[in-house]
């Protein structure tokens, strides 16, 4: 192909997310499909496709997530693949994609600074220099 490609970044989105338990499995089935038992009587919920469209069933150790009033399950991997604790320095990422940068958004100072005008944290993060 011959186009001027450009890039973007995606902008980020945060989730509330549970992990499903045994001990919370029958209670999460209320909500998302019908609680059932493998050959083995291990506990899974057939999934209500209308409700969570992107999996058939669930076991213990998935997450479901919540944005709104959609809801969804990943597995475990899938999950810690595309989803990040919200550390403070993801989140002020977060606000400042979500607010279209510095001047909308409430960071108290430019995390975003060059290497030049900040000094290294103990931390391991970067704070500007005064």
């Amino acid at each position: 192909m011959d186009f001027d490609f450009t890039t973007y970044v995606r902008k980020p989105f945060t989730v509330e997310a549970v992990e499903i338990t045994e001990e919370n499995i029958g209670e999460i089935a209320k909500y998302i499909g019908e609680l059932k038992e493998t050959d083995t009587g291990k506990p899974y919920i057939f999934i209500d496709r209308r409700v969570i469209p992107n999996v058939f069933r669930v076991t213990p150790g998935f997450f479901m997530t919540r944005m709104g009033d959609h809801l969804r399950c990943y597995s475990h991997k899938v999950f810690l693949e595309q989803f990040a604790p919200p550390t403070p320095e993801v989140m002020a990422w977060v606000d400042f994609m979500r607010n279209g940068g510095m001047e909308n958004s409430r960071l108290t100072h430019n995390v975003f600074e060059t290497k030049e005008n900040v000094s290294d944290d103990p931390t391991g993060l970067t704070t500007p220099t005064p």
